[in-house]
């Protein structure tokens, strides 16, 4: 058993010599093709940029954030950018320089907006069209609306408990005598009360300052895409090879089908 397998290795390796003498002159020229291919992509392709932005929002829900974000994810990786310009409110030429945009909802309230473009100048235009699409999307404008009109009501519910209370301690501090103190107790207990709740409105009197819509919280970070004239090279070479082989695998077919067919 040993020994067949060795032979069956021994013999895919001879024709696989054969055939990489065969076709030769075709794969030695499609790999240098390749080759050269990858040389001029990393001399005149495209240079890329890499922006991290941090937009940040109390209505975020990141599931929700994920979904709203996939159509213009895909206008941009189908390179509709006359559909992107539209939905971000930027000139056409801002949005062909967008080549990539991928999410990160791992931060609290907050969603990390990773940017690869083709041209640093358009940065600003860039981000301020990203802005405007989340702020502009009926959902998180309605949550925005919805969450401060909650915190009005509080607010105006708490306002009016105040009121009640300063008017009963009004009362018992007009009814109040000497004799018996357990009006002063009372008095007491409706400051303490009114406390708390004042307390309770400052702090959604602070929630509601800090509502706001998506807004940047950090400048612009830039990387430069880094590109590698080696892996480059290497990744055109095998490229190369394979195409190469498919074109002999191909040859080596046809004239076997020509064959069976003669």
């Amino acid at each position: 058993m040993t020994e067949n397998k060795e032979i069956d290795i021994i013999g895919l390796i001879a024709k696989s010599v054969l055939f990489l003498k065969k076709h030769i002159i075709i794969i030695v020229v499609i790999t240098l093709l390749s080759a050269l291919i990858g040389v001029l992509e990393f001399y005149l392709g495209k240079n890329h940029y890499e922006v991290n932005l941090i937009a940040t929002s109390p209505n975020v829900d990141r599931e929700i954030v994920y979904e709203i974000a996939d159509p213009i994810k895909y206008y941009i990786h189908n390179e509709m950018y006359d559909t992107v310009s539209q939905q971000l409110n930027v000139d056409l030429k801002v949005a062909q320089c967008i080549r990539k945009i991928e999410l990160d909802t791992s931060l609290t309230d907050a969603v990390i907006i990773t940017l690869n473009l083709y041209s640093k100048d358009y940065i600003q235009e860039v981000q301020d069209g990203f802005m405007y699409y989340f702020n502009e999307l009926p959902y998180f404008k309605s949550q925005l609306t919805k969450r401060q009109n909650e915190i009005n009501t509080y607010i105006n519910v708490l306002e009016q408990e105040i009121d009640d209370l300063n008017e009963m301690q009004e009362a018992v501090l007009r009814n109040m005598n000497d004799e018996n103190n357990s009006q002063m107790i009372s008095v007491g207990g409706l400051f303490s009360e009114m406390v708390e709740i004042y307390d309770r409105k400052v702090e959604l009197e602070q929630e509601y300052k800090s509502l706001h819509s998506f807004s940047l919280v950090n400048n612009n970070i830039i990387f430069l895409a880094q590109k590698s004239l080696k892996k480059n090279l290497a990744l055109s070479l095998v490229i190369g090879f394979l195409i190469a082989c498919c074109v002999g695998l191909g040859i080596e077919t046809t004239k076997k089908i020509r064959k069976a067919i003669n």
